[in-house]
């Protein structure tokens, strides 16, 4: 068979006390569930959370082993073997009692500006018995052998106080002098001093998402349709087809395996806290599922729908009804939006 699953990660509304995140009537997600019923609904505990709750789904849905990191696995794009850890290039934001970590995307940083910080920064990774490899300014990689160490995606400490999200373990004090020779080089770097004539934010910071120590255990291969390289990195590394949502469909038959489509367009306003973008996203949702694309995975599908839904901390899984009891109960109609905002089971 080859069931459909929707990721709709950071589309569950489940911390909002004030009511920003009010949801749309009439969503093409309803339309798609008006015969369905909640699957699961769980709650995730930690302080803080090891990761994000749509990344510890991910986990179990491709057999991913404890102590690789999601965040870690766009790598695996960049034609790497493992192993490896993953790096992001940031700037943390410091205050009298506190340092939080901007959201990355924010910095637009250049290809070349990218390029030039690697270079300053490659000869304390060898020192440190590392080898620095920096394909683009959206992720970096450090290959070598693992450290001890505990460490929290940029995804999750985005915007937030970072001394819960630093590394911990028997080698952080080693991963604290790598980064604070590495900052040093770069606190008066050319690269650093144009961005602030500019009136742009310094690079001053690496953030240590992960390791990737090797592939999952995926039970079964299937079709990816995602713009995320991280999560294209993992099915990749699952042997899976990977398809970004503005290329050509492959050949996908009956039968072939499970098709995971990642709707992403909640990630960035749920780090950012931007309720209308937040609700926007719910419009470019429903104008994905309206389109020809979703409809030829549909005519496709050979098994039932399911849509995973994550929050701050909950994991929120609706499924289409199947079976004789489902198709004798016409009259009925699933409310899924009334699901989603109930509180967590």
């Amino acid at each position: 068979m080859n069931p459909i699953t929707l990721l709709c990660a950071g589309a569950a509304p489940d911390a909002d006390p004030a009511g920003a995140l009010r949801l749309p009537p009439g969503s093409a997600l309803q339309r798609l569930l008006a015969a369905g019923r909640v699957s699961h609904d769980r709650q995730l505990s930690g302080d803080p959370l090891p990761e994000l709750p749509e990344d510890d789904w991910l986990r179990a849905e491709f057999g991913v082993p404890a102590g690789s990191a999601i965040q870690a696995f766009g790598g695996v794009r960049h034609g790497l073997t493992p192993p490896w850890w993953g790096l992001r290039p940031c700037h943390l934001h410091l205050g009298i009692d506190h340092a939080l970590l901007t959201d990355p995307a924010q910095l637009a940083l250049e290809p070349a500006e990218s390029a030039e910080l690697a270079r300053s920064a490659a000869a304390a990774f060898e020192a440190a018995g590392l080898r620095l490899h920096a394909p683009g300014p959206e992720a970096w990689y450090a290959l070598g052998a693992p450290w001890d160490l505990q460490c929290w995606p940029w995804t999750l400490a985005s915007g937030r106080h970072v001394i819960a999200y630093q590394p911990a373990g028997p080698a952080a004090r080693a991963w604290r002098r790598l980064l604070t020779e590495v900052q040093m080089g770069w606190h008066e770097h050319p690269v650093n001093q144009a961005r602030e004539q500019t009136g742009r934010r310094p690079v001053n910071a690496l953030w240590l998402d992960g390791f990737v120590a090797g592939p999952p255990a995926a039970p079964v291969r299937g079709l990816l349709i995602s713009h995320c390289p991280a999560l294209a990195g993992l099915a990749s590394a699952a042997g899976w087809q990977v398809c970004a949502h503005d290329q050509p469909l492959p050949d996908w038959g009956r039968d072939a395996g499970p098709v995971l489509v990642d709707l992403d367009a909640w990630r960035a306003p749920r780090r950012l806290g931007d309720a209308h973008a937040w609700r926007q996203a719910w419009a470019e949702a429903d104008a994905w599922l309206d389109g020809p694309r979703w409809h030829a995975l549909r005519a496709a599908a050979t098994g039932p729908l399911r849509v995973v839904l994550t929050g701050e901390r909950r994991v929120l899984t609706l499924a289409e009804g199947t079976g004789r009891r489902w198709r004798w109960r016409w009259w009925r109609r699933f409310d899924a939006l009334a699901a989603l905002a109930a509180p967590a089971a």
